[in-house]
C-alpha cells in the first residue's frame, strides 16, 4: 500500500515535470493537471524543491531526516549514457545541487529557508523513458548532508487509505511556478 501511494505521487510529479518541459505537447483533458491551488509549505512541509544557482528544475519529497524521494528523470541525463549506463545530469555531475524547503524564496523572504547539499544520489538501474510508452521505474533518491529538521521540513506522512481503484481523484503537491507568479501549487490529478 505504501509503494502504491508512493508511486501515485510520482506519477504526478512526472507528468507536471512533462507538462513544464514540453509545454506544447497536448493533454486530453482528462489526464492533465488542472486547477492548481495557492498553498504554503506550512501545509506541506514535505515538499523540497531541487535548484541550481536559485533556479528550480524539480521536486521531491522529504521521506527521512537526510533523505528525498524524487523523479529518475530529476537526476539523470536521459541523452547521455557510459558503456549503455544513464550518467547524471549537469547539476548532479557538478555538484551544484541545493535542496531547498521554502515556498517563498524567490520573493526575497528568506526567514525559514534552509539549504541542504547533496552528499549522494541514486536512481532505479533500469530507468528509461520512450515518448511513446512514458517514464518507467522513474524514481530516485537523494541524500543530503544536513538532516531535514528545520520549521517547514517534516516527513511526508504515509497513506492512511485502503488501496485506491483506477481513476480515482488524488491529490498532489509539487513546486510548480505558473506563467509569472512562483507559488507552491497544490494540484490535482486523475490516475
Amino acid at each position: 500500500m505504501i509503494l502504491t501511494s508512493v508511486f501515485i505521487l510520482i506519477a504526478c510529479l512526472f507528468a507536471v515535470y512533462d507538462l513544464k518541459t514540453n509545454p506544447k505537447k497536448k493533454k486530453s483533458s482528462s489526464n492533465r493537471l488542472v486547477e492548481g491551488i495557492s498553498t504554503t509549505i506550512s501545509e506541506f512541509p514535505f515538499m523540497v524543491a531541487l535548484t541550481e544557482n536559485n533556479r528550480l528544475f524539480c521536486s521531491g519529497s522529504i521521506i527521512e531526516y537526510h533523505w528525498v524521494l524524487t523523479a529518475a528523470r530529476c537526476i539523470v541525463d536521459t541523452n547521455k549514457s557510459y558503456q549503455g549506463i544513464l550518467t547524471p545530469n549537469k547539476y548532479f555531475a557538478n555538484n551544484v545541487v541545493v535542496v531547498r524547503g521554502n515556498t517563498t524564496y524567490y520573493d526575497g523572504s528568506e526567514r525559514e529557508k534552509s539549504d541542504h547539499t547533496v552528499s549522494s544520489y541514486i536512481f532505479h538501474n533500469s530507468y528509461s523513458r520512450t515518448l511513446k510508452a512514458g517514464p518507467h521505474n522513474d524514481i530516485g533518491l537523494i541524500k543530503v548532508k544536513q538532516p531535514f529538521n528545520g520549521v517547514y521540513e517534516k516527513r511526508i506522512p504515509l497513506a492512511t487509505t485502503p488501496e485506491m481503484e483506477i481513476s480515482s481523484q488524488i491529490y498532489t503537491r509539487i513546486w510548480l511556478f505558473p506563467r509569472l507568479g512562483r507559488n507552491l501549487l497544490w494540484l490535482r490529478c486523475k490516475v
